[in-house]
């Protein structure tokens, strides 16, 4: 999908985009993150296309609500797991520091060169990311799923 045809109505949760190491096996978590990995490509694509109004002021604000809300989501999944205190104050640690750092990469759009910010909020979207998915929301999934209240996908 080019960057000018992106409405946050058309985009698609395809749990497919993900691999098998980054799905953790609970449906609601991986069609967010299948989500969050749609927002940065297309994120990418409205940049590279120049379509900096696109990038900047229509997906960018939408990544940041989209973060917040799946980080929410993820944070009422985890009131539910019993006796795994340390797990839940280190992912919330976790979530709490990303969320500061994506805030401070994007308040540098009207400081900095546009190419540096986009570089910089690409490599800590992908990277952290992938990093954050393949171990803290891996043992998130297997803490939750060993409780049986979460839908496994079929």
């Amino acid at each position: 999908m080019s960057a000018s045809e992106w409405s946050s109505s058309s985009l698609v949760c395809r749990p497919n985009l993900l691999t098998g190491s980054l799905l953790t096996g609970v449906r609601s978590i991986d069609m967010q993150h299948s989500e969050l990995f749609e927002l940065i490509e297309a994120f990418e694509s409205a940049h590279a296309a120049g379509d900096l109004a696109t990038a900047v002021g229509t997906l960018l604000p939408h990544l940041e609500a989209y973060v917040i809300f799946h980080f929410s989501e993820e944070e009422q999944l985890m009131s539910s797991l019993v006796n795994e205190a340390s797990h839940i104050q280190m992912h919330l640690a976790q979530h709490q520091s990303f969320k500061d750092s994506l805030q401070r990469i994007c308040a540098g759009f009207n400081v900095k060169d546009d190419e540096v910010i986009v570089e910089e909020l690409t490599a800590l979207l992908r990277s952290w990311l992938t990093q954050h998915i393949a171990t803290t929301d891996m043992s998130l999934g297997r803490k939750l799923l060993a409780q049986g209240s979460h839908k496994l996908w079929k």
